[in-house]
């Protein structure tokens, strides 16, 4: 029996981005087609019946999204000082990776070069999508991008609000500059960071500070909004979620002055 399935961005990360209403918990959403700004319920927005399999979904949950979404319960509370201190354990780090990993791998472009590389995708395009899923789950120990990229926390209190891409990673890189962003909620994301960057995150006495924004640093928030939104283009240029119209409204009128 078919069901519904959240194709690249759980509910569980929807959820933190979301408002109530009497319909249920719904987010506003910015379009990359349009431009316009909409609101959807979470467990409507990319969600599409029969996308996955049963099988899939319960790999999916159990393997990638639940774990994951439970140590994100936890950066949150450390946000907002509900943790004095959060140590994330190996397996907890391995999970964060194995998460945005399956991520990619669940992205339009990933879709797309397999349907076109893939004999069982042209022969059999409905079992295209898990196809991906399980190809994914048995070679993703062995695939590395991040290269020798570093862990850190980004805590977000400027008075602009972090957005979050159906990619839910947003990616950046220049010399020596490069990072991946992951959005948790409007005030905190995971953050991996190239060695240049993570050094300038080390204090005198050796201790990893956290990426701190406050109060005055909303153009920096702006600009890694744009990046998500740049890398959401890439991925599968669908939408950009925030939890207030404000947000979104600005990263409109950031990305209308860079080119598609």
């Amino acid at each position: 029996m078919g069901i519904n399935s959240h194709v690249q961005i759980p509910k569980g990360i929807l959820k933190a981005f979301s408002h109530r209403t009497k319909n249920g918990n719904c987010v506003y959403y910015l379009d990359l087609h349009d431009m316009q700004i909409y609101t959807q319920k979470i467990k409507v927005l990319d969600a599409v019946f029969d996308f996955f399999s049963e099988p899939t979904e319960r790999l999916l949950d159990a393997v990638y999204e639940n774990p994951f979404l439970q140590l994100a319960v936890a950066v949150r509370e450390f946000s907002t000082g509900k943790r004095s201190i959060l140590e994330l354990t190996e397996d907890q780090q391995k999970d964060i990776k194995s998460f945005i990993k399956m991520s990619v791998m669940r992205s339009n472009y990933t879709f797309d070069l397999i349907a076109k590389t893939s004999l069982v995708g042209a022969v059999v395009p409905d079992a295209l999508h898990d196809l991906a899923i399980w190809a994914a789950h048995n070679t993703l120990p062995n695939f590395e991008f991040f290269e020798d990229y570093k862990l850190n926390i980004l805590v977000n209190d400027s008075d602009v609000r972090l957005v979050v891409p159906k990619n839910c990673i947003g990616y950046s890189s220049s010399i020596g500059e490069s990072f991946i962003v992951l959005p948790l909620s409007p005030k905190v994301a995971i953050l991996y960071q190239s060695p240049k960057l993570h050094q300038e995150c080390i204090g005198e006495d050796g201790a990893l500070n956290h990426v701190s924004y406050k109060r005055g640093d909303e153009a920096e928030i702006r600009a890694l909004n744009v990046h998500i939104a740049k890398s959401e283009r890439y991925f599968n240029d669908e939408f950009v979620v925030g939890f207030k119209k404000e947000e979104l409204e600005i990263l409109k009128s950031d990305l209308s002055g860079v080119q598609r």
